[in-house]
C-alpha cells in the first residue's frame, strides 16, 4: 500500500510515524526554558492580578467571563506549571517525559496550589516538586513555557488567542472562497455565538485546543481539496490527530474530529470530486478511522516512552486508574448518558444558542428543499453526517463522567460539530464559486463528462474536469 501512495501522502504518513520523536524533541525543549524565569514571570502576573488564585476548596464557585462561562482557571493553571519543581532525581529530559506539575491537594483547587508554590518560591527562591502528570503529552508547552519566559502571562495569552483566531479564520475564509461566505457563516457563527471561542475563553489551553482543531479541520480540507482520495484523507486526518493528542487536554477533541471528517467531506466537493456514483462517504470514513488512529497512536507513544523512564507498572497503573475512574460514574449523575445531555443543556443555556440553531436550521432546509431531486446528494451527504455523528455522540457516553465533571468546558464541541455538518449539507447543495482544483490523478474529459452528473445537477454553467474518488 505505501509503494502507491503519492509522494504527497508518503510525506504526510512519514510525519505522522515520526510525530512522537518530533513530540518528544519540542517537550524537551520547552523543559530548557529556566523554571525560575517562569515562576517569576507568574508571579508577577499574580501581581498584577492577571493570574486568579482561586484560594478554597473544590466547591468553591467558579469565576465567570463577561459572557456569563465558566473561566478555565484550574485548567489553565495547570498548564502553566507544567515542568515546574523537578522531582528528584529527573533530569531535563525525564522531567520533561513525567511532565510534573501543581495540580492539587486536599486544601487547594489546581490555582490555589500554584499560589501556595508561588509564595514559597518568594519566600525561598525554591520550587517544591511537582505531581507526576503523564497521561497527556502536553505539548501546548511548546508554547506556554517559551511564551511566559520571553512574553509573560499576558502575552502568551495573546499568541495563544491569535492562534485560535488565525486557524477560524483561515478554515473560514478557505470555505467561503469555495462554497461562498453563507456557507462559512454556517461553519463559524455557532461556535462564536454560543460560546466563549470569541474571547478565546479567557484560558490559554482553551484557546490552543481550539487553535489545534480548527487547523486540523483547515488542513484536511485544503490537502484533501487538491487531491480527493481516501488515502490522502486517511493520512491527513491522522496527522489531525496526531495534532490533536499533543496540544489538547481532553477538551475539544470531539469538536477536532468533527472538523477533520466533514473538513474532508467539504475538500472532496470543492474538488468537483464526486460523480454520480456518490463516493464522498469513503473520503470522510477513511478521515474518520485515520484520526482516531493518529490520536491512539501519538497518546499511546507517550505511555510507551514514560514507560521506559519511570516503567511500565507505573504508568499501567496511572493510565488504569484513570480510566477506571472515568468510567466509574463516580461523583456525577448514574445516567447512561448524563454526559451527552449535560453537555448539550450546557450550551443549549447559552442566550444565543436556540436563535442560532434556528437561522442555521431554516438556511439550511431552504437549500434542502431548494435540492429536493438530489436524492443521491443527500444520501451520500447523510452517510458523511453519520459517520460524524456517531463518533462524537459515543465519545460524550464512552466518557459520561468525563464529561459531566466537565460539562462546562466539553460543550463547545457540540456548537463546533453543528456548524461543521451544517455547512457540510449546505454546500452540499451549493456548487464551488470557482473552477475544480487541478492535481495529479485527474480523470480525463471524457470520464468526468459520463460521470458529471453530480456537478451538472449543482449548476447551470459548464465545469471543468473533476477528479475521481479512489
Amino acid at each position: 500500500m505505501i509503494g502507491r501512495l503519492t509522494p504527497l501522502q508518503g510525506r504526510l504518513l512519514l510525519l505522522v510515524l515520526c510525530a512522537p520523536l518530533l513530540g518528544l524533541l519540542g517537550v524537551i525543549a520547552a523543559e530548557a526554558v529556566p523554571d525560575s524565569r517562569i515562576a517569576d514571570h507568574l508571579l508577577d502576573a499574580e501581581r498584577a492580578g492577571i493570574l486568579t488564585r482561586e484560594r478554597g476548596l473544590r466547591e468553591q464557585k467558579r469565576s465567570t467571563t463577561p459572557l456569563d462561562t465558566v473561566v478555565q482557571n484550574p485548567t489553565e493553571c495547570l498548564a502553566f506549571s507544567v515542568g515546574l519543581g523537578d522531582q528528584p532525581g529527573r533530569n531535563h529530559v525525564t522531567t520533561a517525559i513525567v511532565s510534573p506539575v501543581y495540580n492539587r491537594n486536599r486544601a487547594y483547587i489546581v490555582c490555589g496550589r500554584l499560589g501556595v508554590v508561588l509564595d514559597e518560591y518568594e519566600a525561598t527562591g525554591q520550587l517544591e516538586p511537582g505531581t507526576t502528570y503523564l497521561r497527556y503529552w502536553h505539548g501546548y508547552a511548546v508554547i506556554t513555557r517559551p511564551g511566559i519566559g520571553l512574553f509573560g502571562l499576558a502575552g502568551t495569552r495573546w499568541i495563544a488567542f491569535v492562534l485560535a483566531a488565525a486557524a477560524i479564520g483561515a478554515m473560514g475564509f478557505a470555505i467561503a472562497r469555495a462554497f461562498g461566505r453563507a456557507a462559512a457563516a454556517i461553519l463559524i457563527v455557532p461556535v462564536l455565538l454560543t460560546t466563549d471561542t470569541i474571547i478565546g475563553g479567557l484560558s490559554t489551553t482553551v484557546a490552543i485546543s481550539t487553535a489545534s482543531a480548527w487547523a486540523g479541520g483547515w488542513m484536511t480540507f485544503a490537502l484533501v481539496s487538491r487531491r480527493p482520495e481516501w488515502k490522502t484523507a486517511g493520512v491527513v486526518a491522522a496527522l489531525a490527530g496526531v495534532v490533536s493528542a499533543y496540544l489538547d487536554l481532553m477538551t475539544t477533541m470531539p469538536g477536532a474530529f468533527a472538523l477533520t471528517v466533514i473538513g474532508a467531506a467539504l475538500g472532496v466537493l470543492a474538488a468537483n470530486g464526486v460523480a454520480a456514483r456518490g463516493k464522498a462517504w469513503r473520503v470522510s470514513a477513511a478521515a474518520a478511522v485515520g484520526w482516531i488512529i493518529g490520536l491512539v497512536w501519538m497518546w499511546g507513544s507517550k505511555w510507551v516512552i514514560a514507560a521506559i523512564v519511570v516503567g511500565v507498572d507505573k504508568v499501567v497503573d496511572t493510565v488504569r486508574s484513570q480510566i477506571d475512574f472515568r468510567l466509574s460514574g463516580q461523583r456525577v449523575d448514574p445516567s447512561w448518558a448524563g454526559g451527552l445531555t449535560e453537555t448539550l443543556s450546557t450550551w443549549w443555556d447559552k442566550p444565543l444558542t436556540p436563535w442560532v440553531v434556528f437561522a442555521v436550521a431554516a438556511m439550511v432546509a431552504v437549500v434542502a428543499v431548494y435540492g429536493r431531486r438530489r436524492g443521491h446528494v443527500m444520501v451520500g451527504t447523510g452517510l458523511c453526517v453519520a459517520i460524524t455523528v456517531v463518533p462524537v455522540v459515543a465519545w460524550y457516553l464512552a466518557l459520561n463522567q468525563h464529561s459531566q465533571n466537565h460539562q462546562w468546558l466539553l460543550y463547545r464541541s457540540h456548537p463546533i460539530a453543528f456548524g461543521a455538518i451544517g455547512a457540510l449539507v449546505y454546500a452540499a447543495m451549493r456548487p464551488p464559486l470557482g473552477p475544480p482544483v487541478d492535481a495529479p490523478g485527474s480523470s480525463s474529459a471524457a470520464e468526468a463528462t459520463a460521470g458529471s452528473t453530480f456537478e451538472a445537477a449543482l449548476t447551470k454553467t459548464p465545469q471543468s474536469p473533476g477528479q475521481s474518488v479512489d
